[in-house]
């Protein structure tokens, strides 16, 4: 008998419950459309392909898609970046992601400045002013971080951005109104006002 054939080895996140959208269908209509790397927020969801092409689908209520318009997307649909695309993180109703100039940018609700500008929302990628070179970028319920190539780490905001007391950071996760931070040899935990509050030791 005949092996079954074999999607590419990429995202299976990318089925969302419906067999038209995995990696062999999606790949079979669009050669871009192998992913390397994802993000889901609270409704929407981005993804990368190999070529540098950001895609997204889900809620879009609030411009998050970044396809110029509200709405929401059954389907990955690109979005029009003018350059290629790094690493990319959904938020609550808001996403980021670095091009591969270093540059961050954002769209979505502009909640408490979320957004690192000043419009109320953006409904299509727009480059965040005031930023040294990014590495990473976080983005959480009403806040977004990005991690600089030296290793600090900058609250986006408006009309001037928050650089935090901490240095080393390699990733930045959110729960609740904490954030914890990852370093190469330690976690902390920082408070909603960004002050340490706890921290654990990764060598043992």
């Amino acid at each position: 008998a005949r092996a079954p054939e074999k999607a590419p080895a990429h995202i299976d996140e990318l089925v969302v419950g419906d067999p038209d959208l995995s990696p062999s269908r999606m790949a079979s209509r669009d050669p871009r459309a192998l992913m390397t790397r994802y993000s889901s927020g609270d409704g929407h969801c981005l993804a990368v392909s190999e070529e540098g092409v950001l895609f997204s689908w889900g809620a879009g209520f609030a411009g998050q898609l970044g396809l110029d318009k509200r709405g929401n997307m059954k389907q990955p649909t690109s979005v029009d970046v003018g350059e290629k695309v790094g690493q990319v993180s959904a938020g609550g109703s808001h996403s980021l992601f670095v091009g591969a100039s270093g540059r961050v940018y954002s769209f979505g609700e502009n909640e408490d400045g979320c957004l690192g500008t000043y419009e109320s929302s953006l409904l299509k990628p727009k480059a965040v002013t005031g930023l040294p070179f990014v590495n990473r970028v976080a983005a959480f319920d009403r806040r977004s971080v990005v991690i600089t190539e030296d290793g600090g780490a900058i609250l986006l905001g408006f009309p001037s951005h928050e650089t935090l007391s901490i240095d080393g950071v390699l990733a930045i996760a959110e729960s609740c109104d904490e954030m914890c931070i990852l370093k190469k040899d330690r976690v902390e935990v920082l408070d909603a006002h960004h002050n340490p509050i706890g921290g654990a030791s990764l060598l043992g």
